[in-house]
């Protein structure tokens, strides 16, 4: 993906730390998940954490990439990409 938004030469050393962000985000929603399904967490602790946590993630990723390198590789600007979740929608789904 990395590739065909910013190019074939294009930092791997910040696409690196970029995957790295990533995989963290999956163990980490992974957990949160888990929490949510053994009772744990209800819908909406999980979903402020979930929040907290894409907020976090890709703000580090914008810090990484820069702003305008962030934007084309995830098609939006970080300060958006942390509610790519709508509450709503899933708080309404869990209830």
């Amino acid at each position: 993906m990395a590739d065909n938004f910013l190019g074939k030469d294009y930092s791997g050393g910040k696409i690196a730390k970029v995957s790295l962000l990533r995989e963290e985000l999956l163990n980490k929603q992974s957990e949160l998940s888990q929490k949510l399904e053994a009772g744990q967490l209800s819908p909406e602790a999980y979903m402020d954490a979930l929040t907290k946590l894409l907020n976090r993630t890709f703000l580090d990723c914008e810090q990484i990439l820069g702003s305008k390198d962030f934007e084309k590789l995830f098609g939006i600007p970080a300060s958006e990409a942390g509610h790519l979740v709508d509450r709503r929608i899933f708080l309404g789904t869990t209830h």
